[in-house]
């Protein structure tokens, strides 16, 4: 949970020390469940780093999640699969 109301996200930087996988942001005030659709998915390569900006800023209206998860390419993006503990977040936020 990066913020437990209303804000926008302005990056996501980090490091998956993991294997392939996708970053997702949820607006969520709460830890997203399997199965929470997000509002943004992107894949990250296997043991790799990452950034992400978002110059407007992404607007969350309940909260701003930000998760990893796993999933095949047929799975993909579209839902929430509980990641491990092998990706680090650094993220700017208002």
């Amino acid at each position: 949970i990066v913020k437990n109301s209303a804000g926008l996200l302005f990056s996501i930087s980090g490091y998956n020390s993991g294997p392939a996988q996708w970053i997702q942001i949820h607006d969520s005030a709460t830890v997203p469940g399997n199965g929470a659709v997000p509002v943004l998915s992107f894949g990250i390569s296997p043991q790799s780093t990452f950034h992400f900006e978002f110059d407007k800023g992404i607007p969350c209206s309940t909260g701003i999640s930000v998760c990893n998860s796993y999933g095949t390419a047929l799975l993909a993006a579209p839902v929430k699969l509980v990641g491990s503990a092998d990706t680090l977040f650094t993220v700017t936020y208002l």
